[in-house]
């Protein structure tokens, strides 16, 4: 994404959800595409999963959580 300047919170809230379908990705790499610090993007998917099923293993990678 070139113009994740232009994005609202809930705009890149739902780029990240939509990044995570699609498979796991480290905080790193959503940060970067995201166009996030990296606090920012931690911060943002602590309050993301506390309505959507994603969670973060021991390694750091943030993945969506399936039955």
């Amino acid at each position: 994404m070139d113009n994740t300047g232009d994005m609202t919170g809930q705009e890149r809230a739902a780029l990240a959800l939509w990044l995570l379908m699609q498979g796991p990705m480290d905080l790193c790499s959503l940060a970067k595409k995201l166009g996030l610090t990296k606090s920012g993007c931690r911060t943002m998917l602590i309050r993301v999963s506390r309505v959507v099923p994603i969670c973060h293993g021991d390694d750091g990678v943030w993945f969506v959580m399936r039955s």
